[in-house]
């Protein structure tokens, strides 16, 4: 049931990163659509201060970004939450 929010398997910006539950592997098709999508919210994320976490969060999203970019280029990513 939803109450008029996007879901998990909406469309929209990183959904593939909430649908997969821990552990998955992107794919090239995956990895291009998420590297597009980093790519078109870098400067927001760089504008927005984060206070104490500004470096760390800025470095990670870099490392994300080049992650899926490389995928992209006929690679894949396998994710797994600890």
């Amino acid at each position: 049931m939803t109450f008029g929010g996007p879901t998990r398997m909406s469309p929209g910006p990183f959904r593939e990163l909430f649908r997969y539950s821990g552990r998955g592997v992107f794919g090239t098709v995956a990895c291009a659509k998420l590297a597009a999508d980093f790519a078109t919210w870098e400067p927001l994320a760089q504008a927005r201060p984060l206070a104490d976490g500004d470096k760390v969060f800025h470095e990670k999203y870099k490392l994300w970004r080049e992650m899926f970019e490389f995928a992209a280029k006929g690679g894949a990513v396998w994710a797994r939450s600890s």
